[in-house]
C-alpha cells in the first residue's frame, strides 16, 4: 500500500515535470523511513546495549545496522519514487535528507528531550557524538554512490 502511494506521488510529480520536487520527495521518504528506523535502534541502543557496553561501543554496533539499512531503503526509493539519476538530483536528495534528518535530530534533541543546542554540540564532539555524525555523513552520500539501475533509466529526461 506504502509503494503504491509513493508511486502516485512520483506520477504526480512527473506529470508535472517538476524533477526537483521529486528528488526532494525521494529525500523525504528516504529520511522518514530511516529515521523511524534509526529512532527505533536508538531507544534499544540506549535501554539494552548501553549501559553493559558504554556509549561508544553501543554506537558502534548500531552503526552498521543503521547503514546498512540506509543503504538498502536508498535502493527501495530509487526504485519505488525513481528520482531522476542525475548527479544534480541525487545530490539534492542526499543534500535534503541530510537536512531532514539534523532538524529532525536537533528538534527531538531541543523539544522532546530539553536538551540544549550547546549540549548537544557537545555530544557531537565526543567520540559516541562522532561516530553518530559520520554516520549521518554517510547517510547523505549514499544517494550519490549507490548504483539506481536499469529501471531509472528511463526517468533520465
Amino acid at each position: 500500500m506504502l509503494a503504491n502511494n509513493l508511486v502516485i506521488g512520483r506520477q504526480i510529480l512527473i506529470r508535472y515535470n517538476v524533477p526537483m520536487k521529486n528528488a526532494l520527495f525521494a529525500a523525504f521518504i528516504y529520511f522518514v523511513l530511516v529515521f523511524a528506523l534509526g529512532f527505533f535502534l536508538g531507544v534499544v541502543r540506549m535501554v539494552f546495549i548501553e549501559p553493559s557496553t558504554g556509549p561508544l561501543v553501543a554506537v558502534a554496533i548500531e552503526l552498521p545496522i543503521i547503514l546498512l539499512a540506509a543503504w538498502s531503503v536508498c535502493g527501495w526509493v530509487f526504485h519505488v519514487v525513481a528520482p531522476r539519476p542525475a548527479l544534480a538530483d541525487r545530490l539534492i536528495m542526499g543534500l535534503a535528507a541530510f537536512c531532514f534528518l539534523m532538524a529532525a535530530e536537533i528538534g527531538l534533541s531541543v523539544f522532546v528531550f530539553s536538551q540544549s543546542l550547546e549540549d548537544l554540540y557537545t555530544d557531537w564532539r565526543e567520540a559516541p557524538g562522532l561516530l553518530g555524525l559520520f554516520g549521518q555523513f554517510l547517510f547523505a552520500l549514499f544517494p550519490l554512490v549507490r548504483p539506481v539501475g536499469d529501471h531509472n533509466r528511463a526517468n533520465q529526461t
